[in-house]
This record gives structure tokens, C-alpha cells and sequence, in this order.
């Protein structure tokens, strides 16, 4: 596959099988587009029952999630942007909720010294916990939870152990159902740093300042940045993990960044050999104890380009 192809043709796994998707990104290479991507893919299964609940935590309002997603020819984006102008319309397969807009609201309505990010995230999760019950009852098809930019989340509550605790929660919570997938988007920005500075010849590295302490200075930000460890590098109940990051070419007019899928060694895997599920998986590499398929992805008006470079397997 040399040519480019859309990019939901492209993603190894499929909306049948529900999975534990980790996508990490960064400021340079932001992953919304793949989540758009999905949900659009999810929701566009024609005559199927397969719903989709969004949970962003990045300071955006529902309908302008919908309003991406319509961009790129997702139908359900378009009906749940006219039935947003009633509170009388039924609710349809996709819902958003954008924490940051609830809570804005509560602060309004409590104050700032009323305000618990505890007691407001256990709202969000009992929120969770009754739409998972009834799509676990109501439907035999795989439905989706997305939360989104749990980074922003957890840097605007002030408080990234509270943050990963919902985290922890909700993975527990869809493990539990046999017919509910979960996506989490964070940023990795510091390991992608590091991954930068690892194609640096040193010997070579004339950035920066000598003077007033500039060297040092310098270093010690390099070791600090080895040293911290972020909060998100502790979320490990995923089956999938997605790297976003650039070409270390740069920016080109054919490809804008790269995406790395992999399989978690300890996880379920993207596919499964059954023949019910195997028509809708058929660009993806065939499932080992550690995959890894990597594609080229172009930014356009319409949507994503993918191209295809290499799966590798390993056994290590």
C-alpha cells in the first residue's frame, strides 16, 4: 500500500472489537484528528447500533467537536448539531459532553471555595456508569467511550493522581462489559522531547548560551527532563497504544507526521482470527504477541490521508 488511502482504512483495529486504546501526542503533533477519525468510522456503520460517548477535557464546547467531525463526513456530527438546538429531540448515537463547559457552570453556581474536583468527577463517572449499563443491555454491538485530553484535564482540576484515579476507574468500568471500547488521548510531551534530544549529536549541538551559567543550565534541564516522570506514563491498562509524532525529516507537502501503532505485549490485541470480524480488519498486520504498524498520515480539508510504511512483529 505505497499510495495514500483514507485513514480509517488504515487503522489496524476494528469498531467491532472493543479494545483499550491509548493515543499519545504532543503540542507539535496533536492526535484529535485520529479520534475524529474513529468516531466518524464508528458512527457511519450502516443499518448498525453502535453509539459513541465523547468526554473532552480540553477547553472546547461540544458542537465544536461535532463541527469537526462534520467536516470529514460524519452524519451523526451533523444530526447531533441540529438536535443541540432543542432539549426536546431524542438523543441520538453520539454524545459529547465537554467537562471543562460542566464545569464552568458549577463554579457559577457554587463559587470557586465550593467547588470539589472530587466530588465532580465521581458525578462524571456515575454520568459513565448509567450509559454503559444501558448500552450493555440495550445493544449486542460494540459501543465507544472516548475521553479526551485527560493532560488538559488533569493540569486545569490541579490535581494529576485524582485524574489518573478516573482513569483507572473507567478502564475497570469497560473491562467489565463485553461490548464497550474505551480511547484516552493525553500528551507525552516530555518523552517526545527526550526522543528528540536522543537524534542530537551533542558534538554538534550549538543551540543555547555559554555564559551566565547558559551550559549548565542547559544540562541540568536535560536531566531533569530523564529524571521527572510524568503522571501518564503510570496509565498501563491498555490493549493499543498510538504514538503521534513528527517526521524527523520535518514537515513535507506529502506527510505531516507519523503514526505508530503497537500492541500492548501484556494487552488483547487489534484483531482476532474469527472470519465474522476479519473483512472489516484487512489492511491490518495479522495479530502476534507484538506488533507494530507504522503509517505516514497528511493533514487535508476533507479528512485524512494515510500512507502505509512497515508492520514489524516481535517476540521480545
Amino acid at each position: 500500500m505505497n499510495a495514500s488511502v483514507p485513514l480509517d482504512e488504515a487503522i489496524p483495529w476494528t469498531r467491532e472489537l472493543p479494545r483499550n486504546i491509548f493515543v499519545s501526542d504532543s503540542i507539535e503533533t496533536d492526535g484529535s484528528f485520529l479520534l475524529h477519525t474513529f468516531a466518524s468510522q464508528v458512527l457511519r456503520t450502516p443499518g448498525g447500533d453502535h453509539s459513541l460517548y465523547w468526554l473532552t477535557g480540553k477547553p472546547v464546547t461540544d458542537k465544536q467537536i461535532a463541527t469537526a467531525m462534520k467536516k470529514i463526513g460524519c452524519d451523526a456530527a451533523a444530526v447531533y448539531l441540529r438536535n443541540a438546538t432543542s432539549t426536546d429531540s431524542p438523543k441520538g448515537p453520539l454524545q459529547i459532553i465537554s467537562l471543562i463547559t460542566e464545569m464552568t457552570t458549577k463554579l457559577l453556581e457554587a463559587g470557586d471555595s465550593s467547588f470539589d474536583p472530587e466530588v465532580f468527577l465521581k458525578d462524571v463517572y456515575k454520568q459513565i456508569k448509567t450509559w454503559v449499563t444501558s448500552k450493555a443491555s440495550e445493544t449486542t454491538s460494540c459501543c465507544w467511550l472516548v475521553m479526551d485530553d485527560v493532560s488538559s484535564l488533569a493540569s486545569i482540576l490541579k490535581d494529576e493522581v485524582l485524574v489518573f484515579q478516573f482513569i483507572d476507574s473507567l478502564f475497570a468500568l469497560v473491562t467489565r462489559s463485553k461490548n464497550i471500547g474505551l480511547v484516552v488521548r493525553c500528551s507525552t510531551e516530555q518523552d517526545q522531547t527526550l526522543l528528540k534530544q536522543a537524534h542530537v549529536d551533542e558534538a554538534q549541538d550549538r543551540t543555547g548560551w555559554l555564559g551566565a551559567g547558559g551550559f549548565a543550565q542547559k544540562q541540568e534541564s536535560k536531566q531533569l527532563l530523564r529524571t521527572l516522570v510524568p503522571w501518564e506514563r503510570t496509565i498501563d491498562s491498555m490493549d493499543i497504544v498510538v504514538d503521534v509524532v513528527p517526521l524527523s525529516s520535518g514537515y513535507s507537502r506529502e506527510a505531516h507526521g507519523r503514526l505508530v501503532f503497537t500492541e500492548n505485549p501484556g494487552g488483547r490485541g487489534w484483531a482476532q482470527t474469527s472470519k465474522k470480524h476479519s473483512s472489516s480488519a484487512t489492511s491490518a498486520p495479522k495479530s502476534s504477541p507484538w506488533n507494530k504498524f507504522v503509517i505516514n498520515y497528511c493533514l487535508q480539508e476533507g479528512g485524512v490521508r494515510a500512507i502505509r510504511l512497515r508492520e514489524t512483529t516481535s517476540k521480545g
